[in-house]
């Protein structure tokens, strides 16, 4: 719809995020969809879960964006300061990792950190560095699977399956790189 409408989405979001927070918390967009609210003074995760709710409620809602109702979705990831950390820095990063977690359960959710999430994310960094020199190393290897007609017993076809054979590790389960092997780090 071009870029005057997305301006204009964009300023309707924050609109709607502000009505949503008290006058003495900040909304800031940080850059392209992402905004950044920072809650002062609240000692209760319960007034968090509730604003966070409010705000993916709001969100669902259309926005009427040159003469069409605009639907949109909000993940929203929570961390608390000093309690998660106590540098912005690692305060946004944990964000950004709850955020995350709040996409991959589904739209319209909101997650807060938890220590859990940066030692999945470390797995995840380490597992991708030792996964580039798995190949030049002959780490991998692929072994064929046959698939037979039970009936006959001939065989139909294979399957290809990719095994690494990490030499601390031992073997890594397919489902612990697979994903990861095509995303950049």
């Amino acid at each position: 719809m071009g870029h005057d409408a997305g301006d204009r989405l964009l300023q309707q979001v924050a609109e709607r995020i502000s009505a949503c927070v008290r006058g003495t918390d900040t909304v800031a967009r940080i850059g392209g969809d992402e905004f950044t609210v920072i809650l002062t003074g609240v000692n209760k995760l319960l007034h968090v879960e509730i604003m966070a709710r409010e705000m993916v409620d709001e969100l669902a809602k259309p926005f009427p964006i040159l003469d069409k109702a605009i639907t949109i979705s909000a993940s929203i990831g929570i961390t608390l300061f000093p309690q998660d950390a106590d540098t912005l820095e690692d305060l946004i990063n944990n964000a950004d990792q709850a955020m995350y977690a709040a996409k991959k359960s589904g739209r319209s959710r909101f997650n807060f950190f938890t220590a859990g999430m940066q030692e999945s994310a470390w797995a995840r960094v380490k597992i991708l560095d030792a996964l580039r020199y798995a190949l030049p190393l002959h780490q991998l290897s692929v072994y064929y699977q046959p698939i037979v007609d039970l009936a006959t017993e001939r065989i139909l076809k294979a399957e290809a399956l990719l095994r690494w054979h990490h030499p601390q590790d031992g073997l890594v389960f397919p489902g612990e790189f697979i994903g990861l092997a095509g995303k950049p780090a």
